[in-house]
């Protein structure tokens, strides 16, 4: 494989992984949340694209990027909502979704970067 993968993407890419797998731990604990199963099966097929965009698969990152924008504004405004029920899960909430929407952002407009 003589492809070079991006470091940008690379980055982008974890964090976006990490975020989504500390959402599925916090689901367990935060009251409000989603269930679990259907985080880890976000989590799951988050995976699964996050595979194929580093290894080259243009709709991959297309969809990652849609993904991530629609869902970092949806979180924000959901989180926004809720702070005062729940200050600690509205602020992950706000710091998760603020930064999904950046990776998407920047997923798509770095998308043709070699």
């Amino acid at each position: 494989m003589d492809k070079k993968i991006r470091k940008d993407l690379v980055l982008i890419l974890s964090i976006m992984l990490l975020f989504s797998l500390s959402a599925v731990v916090f689901s367990n604990f935060l009251p409000g949340t989603q269930e679990t199963g259907q985080q880890v099966v976000r989590f799951i097929l988050t995976l699964v694209l996050v595979v194929f965009a580093l290894r080259g698969a243009a709709w991959a990152l297309w969809i990652l990027s849609i993904l991530a924008a629609a869902g970092g504004a949806h979180i924000v405004v959901s989180s926004l909502s809720s702070v005062s029920e729940n200050t600690f899960g509205a602020v992950f909430g706000i710091v998760m979704g603020a930064w999904f929407l950046f990776a998407g952002v920047y997923l798509a407009v770095t998308r043709n970067r070699g």
